[in-house]
């Protein structure tokens, strides 16, 4: 029995780069465009009417942007994967796709030679981001996985653990701690102690090392 095709949706402003990107697909007996908009406006709408597996979205559109609407797609939990096209390098912007559940991530100039390999990898549920952006785009995802790690981590501690890890973010004493606390200096210790076990932290100074590092997400 024929596998389906994998359905495409294509969401740019520009016809002539839409035509391109249909003209590679259409030699894929495998890949089925099945719509196509000319702003983020009539890519929503396109979502609401046609079901797809994989929508190639251009960031820069009329009346919404491409982050808007891949925006819209993760508030709907909508099961289509996004493939992002952009002219950028752009950290700000690759973050935020990132925090979308965006699958692929294409530089616009080298999109029609990698189209086929992004699709195909984006389906099997892989990320895919063009080789030719810069490597610190590529360690984004690591660095926002491992933060999203520590985050989980942050998620076990209790309020008032996080308020004392907060004071030593702040470098105070266990003294002075308990001082603001109205807690004795030996809870404080207690605490620290627990705090350094739920986050995994060993060494002298492991716990004042990591509340430094992370005070902007107590």
């Amino acid at each position: 029995m024929k596998q389906q095709a994998i359905q495409i949706l294509i969401a740019d402003d520009h016809p002539i780069f839409r035509k391109g990107l249909k003209d590679i697909m259409k030699y894929e007996p495998d890949i089925e465009v099945v719509g196509e908009a000319s702003n983020g406006l009539e890519a929503i709408q396109l979502l609401e009417n046609k079901s797809a597996d994989i929508l190639i979205l251009d960031i820069e559109m009329p009346i919404k942007t491409g982050l808007e609407v891949a925006q819209h797609v993760y508030e709907k939990k909508l099961l289509v994967k996004i493939i992002i096209l952009t002219m950028y390098k752009d950290v700000k912007i690759f973050d935020q796709a990132i925090k979308y559940g965006i699958k692929g991530y294409l530089l616009k100039e080298n999109a029609i030679d990698e189209v086929i390999r992004s699709i195909k990898r984006v389906y099997d549920n892989q990320m895919y981001i063009s080789p030719l952006l810069s490597d610190h785009l590529l360690h984004r995802i690591q660095d926002l996985e491992a933060g999203q790690v520590k985050s989980t981590f942050l998620q076990q501690l209790t309020k008032q653990e996080l308020i004392i890890l907060k004071m030593i973010a702040e470098q105070k004493t266990s003294r002075e701690i308990a001082d603001t606390l109205f807690i004795s200096a030996k809870t404080v210790e207690n605490h620290r102690s627990n705090i350094c076990k739920k986050l995994n932290l060993k060494g002298a100074h492991s716990l004042l090392k990591f509340a430094i590092e992370h005070q902007h997400e107590i």
